[in-house]
C-alpha cells in the first residue's frame, strides 16, 4: 500500500508541474493571431510591427523550448523513482494528457477573459490540441523513461557487482 501512495504522489507532482507549464505557455500563445492588431492599437506604425512580432515570437519560442527542457529534467527525476509497468504507464499517460488539455483550456480561457473583445476560443483551437499533447507528453515521457532505465541499469550493475 505504501508503494501505491508514493506512486500517487509522484504522478500528482508530475501532473501539477505539467499543468502549470501548460497553462503558462498557452496563456502566452493564445493571443498570437491578434499581435498585429494589438501592436497597431498600442501605437506602433506598420513598419515596426513585423520586427516586434519576430521578437515576441522568438521570446515565446525560447520560453517554450525552456519549458520543454524543464519538463524533461523534472520528469527525469520522477522517472528515477517511478517504476514503469503497463498499468503505471497508462495512468501516467492519462494523467499527463488530462493535465495538458486542462492547461490548454485554462490558458486560453484566462486570455479570453483578459481580452473579451477578441475571439480566442475558435475552431482553430482543435488544431492545436494534437500538437500540444504530442510535444508536452513526448518530453515528459522521455524524461520518465530515461530516469527509469537509468535506475534499472544502476540496480542491475549493483546486483551484478554483489554477485562477483
Amino acid at each position: 500500500m505504501k508503494i501505491f501512495v508514493v506512486y500517487n504522489r509522484i504522478v500528482l507532482f508530475a501532473t501539477i508541474a505539467v499543468f502549470s507549464v501548460s497553462v503558462f505557455m498557452n496563456w502566452l500563445k493564445a493571443d498570437i493571431p491578434y499581435w498585429p492588431l494589438l501592436l497597431r492599437e498600442a501605437g506602433f506604425i506598420l513598419a515596426e510591427i513585423p520586427p516586434m512580432i519576430f521578437y515576441r515570437s522568438a521570446l515565446v519560442g525560447l520560453l517554450d523550448a525552456g519549458s520543454s527542457a524543464l519538463l524533461l529534467l523534472l520528469n527525469y527525476q520522477v522517472g528515477k523513482r517511478y517504476k514503469l509497468t503497463r498499468p503505471s504507464t497508462a495512468i501516467l499517460l492519462a494523467s499527463l494528457s488530462i493535465s495538458v488539455l486542462l492547461g490548454l483550456l485554462l490558458g486560453y480561457g484566462a486570455k479570453q477573459i483578459q481580452m473579451p473583445q477578441y475571439s480566442i476560443f475558435t475552431v482553430g483551437i482543435l488544431y492545436l490540441i494534437p500538437g500540444e499533447l504530442g510535444s508536452k507528453i513526448a518530453w515528459c515521457m522521455l524524461g520518465v523513461v530515461v530516469g527509469n532505465y537509468k535506475t534499472e541499469i544502476e540496480n542491475y550493475l549493483d546486483a551484478d557487482a554483489q554477485r562477483t
